[in-house]
């Protein structure tokens, strides 16, 4: 047992971080560092910005709304029931007030996005409002003579408001 002191002891010692003296540690190995780009800012839009222009088929937008293509913005609205459908929607219509798509006067194209959900689950129908965030597209979309929309939204999140 007199023998095995000493080593416990000298085992201690050596488990013990330096003091001072000796070299310092190494540095890290060289070689590609990969850092995480910042989070894309999230901006939250009012149906004003999108809905109080000026808009006429085939003119160029104003550069309000022009400005906002490819950003993610935050935006709430109405789900627009447009099918039968009412759980896990992956396409619907957003509609500035829920009064427009089904009791108010005829939507205007600057009055609606269409909505695809890109990630995840999709929404299911509500009345209530619900709030969107994904990448915003501006621009008309025309299938042969027909304008279809002029703002479409690739979301990524959503929620009740």
């Amino acid at each position: 047992m007199r023998k095995l002191v000493p080593l416990l002891l000298l085992l201690a010692a050596c488990d013990r971080p330096s003091t001072g003296g000796g070299n310092p540690p190494a540095p890290p190995p060289a070689g590609p560092t990969t850092t995480q780009p910042p989070p894309q800012t999230v901006q939250k839009v009012a149906w004003a910005t999108l809905s109080e222009i000026k808009y006429e088929q085939r003119k160029p937008l104003p550069e309000q709304v022009v400005a906002l293509d490819g950003k993610r913005i935050e935006i709430a609205g109405f789900i627009y029931k447009g099918s039968g459908n009412v759980r896990d929607i992956k396409e619907f219509i957003l509609m500035r007030d829920a009064g427009t798509c089904c009791y108010g006067p005829q939507a205007q194209y600057p009055h609606f996005i269409m909505v695809r959900v890109v990630d995840g689950k999709g929404v299911n129908f509500t009345r209530d409002p619900i709030v969107v965030v994904g990448t915003l597209r501006v621009g008309e979309k025309w299938d042969g003579d027909y304008l279809d929309w002029i703002y479409e939204l690739e979301a990524v999140e959503y929620r009740r408001l």
